[in-house]
């Protein structure tokens, strides 16, 4: 695992995971001054917090306990000691279950684009994020005409080829963008599916104004064919 944030003072707890959003808490029951159920509730009445996934450690290994841990949103609950070999494999369990969870939840089954909810997450990131001097960003939207016609005419499976299509043009066009005015890195730019046959490309950071008129020109010409 690349990052693992210990805690010893509990009364922090819900700060931290606010701060970190790990993609999984392991939680002690017992701790000074407040216990993992008040922990597990909080986060259980927190928007932000009630999907993370949390794995429920302490000495105590009666049913009540258990059921009480469930009961409030624990994902898994193990018993002390624990063994290292079965938290690792619950761990990579979990993991693995919250990496399908948020790919359902992030991304579009057909396309394998970020979704709407994908979309709107980043933006407000790159908002919220502190820069030491403005940034300008770009926000395209691309629609395709005549889609449904395409859809009652030919059928949903020729829709969908289209779509799955347009995507790859699009991904094609974005990587040839950025290596001519990127940053250098992949992912200057994020594509993302908004809906139907709506595409939105998101650009975080345009080095020009212009530049916006010349990425909505490209774009439109990979589709021009």
């Amino acid at each position: 695992y690349r990052k693992l944030v210990p805690l010893s003072q509990p009364g922090e707890a819900l700060q931290r995971i606010r701060h970190e959003q790990p993609d999984v808490v392991l939680l002690d029951l017992m701790m000074p001054g407040i216990s993992g159920f008040d922990i597990l509730q909080a986060m259980s009445s927190d928007a932000e917090l009630r999907y993370i996934p949390v794995i429920m450690l302490t000495a105590a290994s009666d049913a009540k306990t258990k059921l009480r841990a469930l009961e409030l949103g624990a994902t898994d609950f193990l018993a002390k000691p624990v063994d290292p070999s079965e938290l690792t494999l619950r761990l990579r369990n979990t993991l693995a279950f919250k990496a399908y969870r948020d790919r359902l939840a992030h991304y579009d089954s057909l396309t394998e684009l970020p979704n709407r909810r994908a979309f709107i997450k980043r933006l407000r990131a790159l908002l919220q994020q502190e820069t030491p001097a403005p940034q300008r960003m770009a926000v395209l939207h691309i629609d395709l005409d005549r889609f449904k016609e395409i859809n009652d005419t030919l059928g949903y499976s020729a829709g969908d080829a289209l779509l799955k299509a347009v995507t790859e043009r699009l991904r094609e066009a974005l990587r040839a963008i950025e290596s001519l005015h990127g940053s250098g890195t992949p992912g200057w730019s994020l594509l993302s599916r908004f809906g139907g046959d709506e595409f939105i490309v998101l650009t975080p950071d345009l080095a020009n104004n212009p530049l916006a008129g010349m990425l909505a020109r490209q774009l439109a010409a990979s589709l021009a064919d």
